[in-house]
C-alpha cells in the first residue's frame, strides 16, 4: 500500500518515487514528450478500498500524484526505474484553430483522428478501467 503525505500548508511533498505508480508516471511523461501535448492525466484504480490515484503530468512541471486525498510531487526530469514503454508513432502537429462559438476545429487532414487514436492507445496501455486524458 502506497502512503503519501502533504505538509500542513498543502504544498505537495517532493518525492523520488511513487512506488507502483512509477510506471504510469513514465508512460505519461513519454507520451507527453512524443506528442507535444501540454498535459497528460491518468486515473488509476487502486486496490479494493484504496480508491483511485490521479497522476497529472504537465509539460516541464512537477508531476503530481494524488492518492487517498493526499498529493506528492516528482521532479519532471527525475529518473525512475521503469523503462519507457514502447508507444506507436505519434506525429506532432501545429496548434489547431478552434472556434468555440461555432464548434469547429481547423486542423491538418487526419490530425484529430491520429491524436485521438494515440490517446486511445495510451488509455489501452493503462489497462483495466483506468482512464487517460490528454490536453493539446
Amino acid at each position: 500500500m502506497l502512503r503519501l503525505v502533504t505538509t500542513d500548508d498543502d504544498v505537495p511533498e517532493v518525492v523520488a518515487s511513487v512506488g507502483p505508480l512509477d510506471e504510469v508516471v513514465v508512460l505519461l511523461r513519454e507520451f507527453l514528450h512524443r506528442s507535444a501535448a501540454i498535459r497528460a492525466v491518468a486515473l488509476v484504480a487502486g486496490e479494493p478500498g484504496e480508491g483511485t490515484a490521479v497522476v497529472d503530468c504537465g509539460r516541464l512541471l512537477p508531476i503530481e500524484v494524488e492518492v487517498g486525498g493526499r498529493t506528492v510531487a516528482l521532479p519532471h526530469a527525475i529518473e525512475l526505474d521503469p523503462a519507457p514503454p514502447p508507444l506507436p508513432e505519434i506525429r506532432r502537429f501545429a496548434p489547431f484553430e478552434v472556434d468555440v462559438a461555432d464548434g469547429r476545429i481547423a486542423a491538418p487532414p487526419g490530425a484529430v483522428a491520429h491524436l485521438a487514436n494515440a490517446v486511445r492507445e495510451l488509455a489501452g496501455r493503462l489497462g483495466g478501467r483506468n482512464v487517460a486524458m490528454v490536453q493539446f
